[in-house]
């Protein structure tokens, strides 16, 4: 078995010099990532009033985010009630309607009013 070797009083470099240099370019690498970062949005921003310098010279206006949200929202409704509209149960009724045979009664017509639940059967 080897000697075991404890060194209580050895002397250690508080900040080794690789940590350091590390350190350094790492703040380096982060410095020009946020240089870039505000390069590309002066960028964008630049391009955007141009766009709607262009969009206004053309004779459109520019639609803001509040009127198209209104957009979606009413064709969201218009889906859900069309969506509604599909799914009644129809088919029983259709059943219950084929599966009555008396001779005396003639069926004519149906209308539906899909709002109040109710069908005039004629």
């Amino acid at each position: 078995m080897d000697r075991l070797r404890l060194d209580y009083q050895r002397s250690f470099k508080p900040f080794p010099l690789a940590g350091i240099a590390l350190l350094v370019g790492a703040v380096a690498v982060l410095l020009l990532t946020v240089d870039y970062y505000q390069g590309l949005a002066a960028n964008i921003a630049e391009m955007e009033a141009s766009l709607s310098v262009f969009d206004r010279a053309a004779g459109r206006h520019v639609r803001d985010a509040g009127s198209e949200r209104q957009g979606v929202i009413q064709d969201i409704k218009l889906a859900n009630e069309v969506l509604h509209r599909l799914t009644m149960p129809w088919e029983n009724l259709f059943q219950a309607l084929e599966s009555s045979t008396d001779p005396e009664v003639t069926f004519l017509g149906m209308e539906p009013d899909i709002d109040e639940r109710i069908v005039d059967i004629s």
